[in-house]
């Protein structure tokens, strides 16, 4: 990290640090919450645990077809088996998938895997192809606008328990302004780009438009300066810093200024490849 990323002082009207950790922490007094059916399936050999996402260009910017896993990184034999190298402790928490992971960890586990993790660009994609209700599994058969819906809701629903993922995407500061570094494909092709012009360079403490943002998000899949105000709290991004989504009960959070060591119980990671 280059520079100490501060907790602000107040949020929603309480002490900021009492606040991140009541919005992070969850409730434990909330009731349970059952996953999508697959939450525990094998998602690194099994074809049905995958979603097609069709590859797009933005601008001469684009990623092939790929395989989008219907749920976080769970650990499941033949992961643990594949990534005892990298010397991680690593466990499913209480929803299901490995949480207590951080962003470079993360990365390191999806290379080991041979997999990558969705970019800002591919997860509104993601988003827009699961509330489209019109989908196809890596085996090509159809899903039903019912398991579309499951999955969707699991990532972005305003209930509890909180989840989180992390989003491929690392932000520095250059003399022009605010560069953001990110893999095009899963398979590598490093993009470096100023976003300074096309993003939202302010924090919305509540809110941006969630629709306005699927609906027209920038060439590489962020909030563009003019998107209509909403519910969905967005932080921008800042020097040294990555990407992430949150949904609970209170709200939904699109995080652009996290520090990549940062670690929660819920926080996870979805794996995708390039479709063969």
């Amino acid at each position: 990290m280059k520079n100490k990323i501060n907790i602000p002082q107040t949020f929603m009207g309480v002490d900021g640090r009492e606040a991140l950790e009541r919005i992070l922490a969850g409730n434990t007094n909330t009731p349970p919450f059952n996953p999508p059916s697959t939450a525990n399936g094998r998602i690194i050999g099994d074809l049905s645990s995958y979603l097609i996402l069709e590859g797009k260009q933005y601008e001469g910017i684009g990623y092939p077809n790929l395989l989008v896993a219907k749920n976080r990184l769970s650990m499941a034999q033949e992961i643990a088996s594949s990534i005892t190298g990298l010397g991680l402790n690593l466990s499913n928490n209480d929803l299901g998938y490995i949480g207590n992971i951080n962003f470079d960890e993360a990365e390191k586990v999806l290379k080991e895997l041979r997999h990558g993790m969705l970019n800002p660009r591919q997860f509104v994609d993601f988003l827009n192809l699961l509330k489209s209700g019109k989908a196809y599994d890596g085996a090509g058969k159809k899903v039903s606008k019912k398991e579309l819906k499951s999955i969707c809701q699991d990532i972005i629903a305003l209930r509890d328990p909180w989840r989180a993922e992390w989003l491929g995407a690392r932000f520095d500061q250059s003399p022009t302004g605010i560069i953001m570094t990110y893999n095009a494909s899963p398979s590598g092709g490093s993009v470096t780009k100023d976003i300074s012009q096309i993003t939202l360079m302010k924090n919305k403490l509540p809110g941006i438009s969630l629709e306005g943002w699927l609906d027209d998000a920038n060439v590489h899949g962020l909030p563009k300066p003019n998107v209509g105000e909403g519910k969905l709290y967005y932080w921008m991004p800042i020097d040294g810093a990555v990407a992430r989504f949150v949904a609970f009960s209170d709200g939904s959070y699109l995080y652009c200024y996290s520090d990549s060591s940062y670690r929660l119980s819920r926080l996870g990671v979805r794996v995708a490849r390039e479709k063969n």
